[in-house]
């Protein structure tokens, strides 16, 4: 048997599998900056409580779990282990022989293996970095190998836009803080209240925000959507109008990228949603909803299988 983790910055989920079956999950609302307000104590006490629910629910006991296989963030400097990043181009098979395990006795007896995150290069200095993102690139590829040669948007936190070559390799990607941005804005300003979390996207609302930012400039856009409260404007159209001001330099950055090849878009619903509306091209396809939700477990499969039969032939 072996347990699959992905933890990010504030969420950990775990799968336990036994052959190729799941026979149990669990989600908890901690991640890896749990270390930073509670130190690395905090940290590996949290996950030693998860996962041990996680082995309760399905009556196993450690000793008969080979590994956990780690994706994410938790292989920072403020998870549980720090793995130096690997250079591009990388594909499921350079990150399954990258992989590192180590023990961490403090969680659990069961030896933990990370999968590295991927860095993109200037010189010798780091241009951009991604963890996570790379071992649900892929999954994806896994799952839907016809996002190969493509460029592969995947919305959320913190945005990235990766490009795949025709051999399922990392060849290029980059980073935009737009999900974090419309969060600190949705949550922290002044617009807040004109504003939900749960809102049902309206389309003509994004190019209206999109529009506005190259005529008016983001500061103005912004301001307006306190104007239009007072207009009466519901929180709908105000969201969907944030969210195309927000990624307009995205999807900008997203035609430059891709350079003509097809464009895959994953991630959560709502920007997802808004950004294929912004592309409006008809190479821009949104993945299917199955291969995204289940994109960074895939992978998480992909690559220990890999590293498994590497073990053998060695």
């Amino acid at each position: 048997m072996k347990i699959l983790m992905d933890m990010g910055t504030s969420s950990t989920r775990l799968w336990l599998y036994r052959g190729d079956a799941l026979i149990a999950e669990r989600r908890a609302p901690f991640g890896a900056s749990l270390s930073q307000r509670e130190g690395k104590a905090g940290l590996f006490s949290a996950l030693a409580a998860l996962m041990e629910e996680l082995l309760s629910t399905a009556s196993v006991t450690a000793d008969e779990v080979r590994s956990v296989f780690v994706s994410g963030m938790a292989g920072s400097e403020i998870g549980l282990f720090d793995l130096a990043h690997t250079a591009l181009p990388v594909n499921a098979r350079d990150l399954a022989s990258r992989v590192q395990c180590v023990s961490l006795p403090e969680v659990s007896p069961i030896p933990f293996c990370f999968v590295p995150g991927v860095k993109r290069t200037d010189g010798e200095d780091v241009a951009d970095m991604m963890r996570g993102e790379e071992t649900e690139v892929a999954g994806i590829l896994s799952l839907y190998p016809e996002a190969k040669d493509s460029l592969i948007v995947l919305p959320g936190t913190h945005n990235k836009y990766v490009r795949v070559d025709g051999e399922g390799r990392i060849v290029d990607f980059r980073t935009a803080m737009s999900g974090e941005l419309i969060a600190v804005i949705m949550g922290n300003t002044i617009l807040r209240d004109a504003l939900s979390f749960d809102f049902t996207p309206d389309e003509a609302a994004v190019l209206r925000g999109a529009a506005s930012v190259v005529r008016e400039g983001l500061g103005a856009t912004l301001f307006s959507i306190r104007v239009a409260s007072k207009n009466g404007k519901g929180k709908d159209e105000l969201t969907s109008f944030l969210f195309g001001a927000i990624l307009a330099d995205d999807a900008a950055q997203i035609r430059r990228m891709a350079n003509g090849c097809r464009i895959f878009v994953g991630g959560r619903a709502s920007l997802r949603l808004a950004l294929t509306r912004l592309l409006a091209d008809e190479r821009v396809l949104a993945l299917p909803e199955t291969v995204s939700s289940g994109a960074v477990r895939e992978g998480l499969l992909r690559i220990s299988d890999l590293r498994t039969q590497m073990e053998v032939k060695s």
